[in-house]
Order: C-alpha cells, then sequence, then structure tokens
C-alpha cells in the first residue's frame, strides 16, 4: 500500500490497505496487531480522502481510533475529513484531542492554526448558533 501510495496509484494503494487489515495476523501478539491494524486504517483513509471518498475515509480513521485511541494521526486525519465534509465542531474536537497527545510543538501550532479555521468556517456557515456551539466545546 504504502509504495502505490508514494507512486499516486490511490486505487491499487486502497486494496493493498484493505488486504492488509483483513490479513494482519492475530497469530502475532495483539499489541503488534493492533499497531498494524490502526496503521492500516488510517492509511487508507488517507488514500480514502485522496479519493474524495470522505465517509469511507472518516470511518477508517474511527476505526484507527478504536484500536488505538492514543494515536494523534488518526485523530488529525480524521479532523481533516470532518472539516471537508463540513462537520466543523466535530474537526475542532478531533483537533483539540490530537493537542492533548502531540508531543510535537510544530504539530500543536498547525493544529492550532486547524482550529481557528474550522471556527471560522463554523461562524461562516451557523452565523449566530455558532457562538453557542463554540461555549459547547471551549
Amino acid at each position: 500500500g504504502n509504495e502505490c501510495l508514494k507512486a499516486k496509484e490511490l486505487n491499487p494503494a486502497y486494496i493493498h490497505y484493505t488486504k492488509s487489515i483483513a490479513f494482519i495476523s492475530k497469530d502475532v501478539d495483539p499489541e503488534t496487531s493492533n499497531d498494524l491494524k490502526s496503521k492500516a486504517y488510517c492509511n487508507r483513509a488517507l488514500v480514502g480522502m485522496k479519493l474524495e471518498n470522505y465517509g469511507q475515509a472518516m470511518d477508517d480513521c474511527s476505526a484507527a481510533l478504536s484500536i488505538d485511541p492514543f494515536y494523534t494521526k488518526a485523530w488529525m486525519r480524521r479532523g481533516a475529513v470532518r472539516f471537508k465534509r463540513g462537520m466543523y465542531k466535530e474537526a475542532i474536537g478531533d483537533y483539540q484531542e490530537a493537542i492533548k497527545l502531540s508531543d510535537n510543538e510544530k504539530d500543536a501550532n498547525h493544529l492550532e492554526s486547524l482550529i481557528q479555521k474550522s471556527r471560522q468556517k463554523l461562524l461562516e456557515v451557523e452565523g449566530e448558533k455558532a457562538k453557542e456551539i463554540l461555549k459547547e466545546i471551549d
């Protein structure tokens, strides 16, 4: 999957990640299996985003997070998918969770800018109602 993704061969990459998810063996220790599966789901989500299959990408990020709720990249990626789908409140929540988990100042700064961008879009779309929504999540 990774090689196809690097070569921008998106459909084959999607297929490879799907096979990886299906065939990751339960015979390996659970920690390794979970790590591999969460990464495969997150990578397939990236392909889904590039293919503009946002519903599947969001589901894949959620699957990765159900396996590893501390997977910062999955929180960031799901936030990006939710932003693309116009789910600005939910995107903000995902970005906030990623900030909590991030140990990288550069990522944290980038996430703060994504939160501000999401807040702005929420205000544009929801108007006055956005102020109440933002009170809920602040």
